[in-house]
């Protein structure tokens, strides 16, 4: 997380509990590895302690090279879990030098915001209240479920020569709340090229997945035998297509994708601590 910003916005910052978004290894549903999170916590009493406020995660500069890409999107595999229509979760963005907006639920074609939150009418004083937003768990439940959003980046005017930014912001009113927001791996990527794989956990820089593109052979190079656990391979909508377990250090493990249909998938690698993610392309 070294590169992205967290800020704390409270409302009443007199009687605010401080919370910050934080790197987590214990993720919900037994997932491996670590993500982000922030949280959404129980606390408050809607009088004289009003916990009402934004956490923030501000990404850094993403840019566009001049390379006649027009099809980029981001995509995010994220746990939701917040006091329904009074608590939430959404994405604002920056184009180039513009000013700060919500990312509208029209640029998702997968996983959209499923609600806008309560207004001030309706006695919200979430700061955030009114917008569309992730917001609630599962049915019947306290916790959420893991699923990934991809976002059409181009339908927002991000193309080659831009650059565009990223806030993951997590809005709370005055009392209550329920767990809050993990996000474990979020990308900014085209059919053609990478600009952003971020997983917050990388592995030392010693694993390489060659070559990339390919027909569907793939190699993961892992230099200096560090002891791996897995390597689950995913599609764009986040469902694991296949997994490879390693029973002790190799110094190379093929990967074989010649089944399944040309075009982008990501491959997780696991150790005992940490994960490292790859965008493959398959012609």
């Amino acid at each position: 997380m070294a590169s992205w910003s967290a800020w704390q916005l409270p409302e009443n910052p007199g009687v605010w509990e401080s919370r910050d978004w934080v790197l987590e290894s214990a993720l919900p549903k037994g997932r491996p590895g670590k993500g982000v999170f922030g949280a959404d916590p129980i606390n408050g009493d809607c009088n004289a302690n009003l916990q009402n406020g934004i956490i923030r995660l501000e990404s850094p500069v993403i840019n566009a090279p001049a390379t006649m890409v027009s099809d980029y999107k981001l995509a995010f595999y994220h746990n939701v879990s917040t006091e329904f229509l009074w608590d939430g979760l959404n994405i604002k963005y920056k184009l180039n030098n513009g000013n700060w907006s919500i990312l509208p639920q029209s640029a998702f074609l997968v996983n959209a915001y499923n609600a806008s939150l309560n207004t001030s009418v309706q006695g919200n004083d979430n700061p955030m209240q009114g917008e569309p937003a992730f917001t609630g768990s599962d049915e019947g439940g306290y916790s959420g479920s893991w699923a990934t959003s991809v976002v059409d980046l181009a339908s927002l005017g991000f193309n080659e020569n831009e650059s565009i930014q990223f806030r993951f912001e997590v809005g709370t009113d005055g009392c209550n709340g329920a767990v809050g927001w993990y996000i474990d791996e979020i990308y900014v990527y085209s059919c053609s090229t990478a600009l952003s794989v971020d997983s917050f956990s990388f592995l030392d820089e010693n694993l390489t997945v060659t070559p990339n593109p390919s027909n569907g052979l793939f190699t993961l190079n892992n230099s200096k035998n560090i002891e791996l656990e897995a390597v689950k391979i995913y599609d764009i909508n986040g469902r694991i297509i296949k997994t490879i377990i390693l029973n002790s250090s190799v110094t190379q493990q093929n990967i074989k994708l010649t089944d399944v249909a040309s075009g982008v998938y990501f491959v997780k690698v696991t150790s005992a601590f940490n994960s490292k993610t790859f965008k493959l392309i398959k012609n």
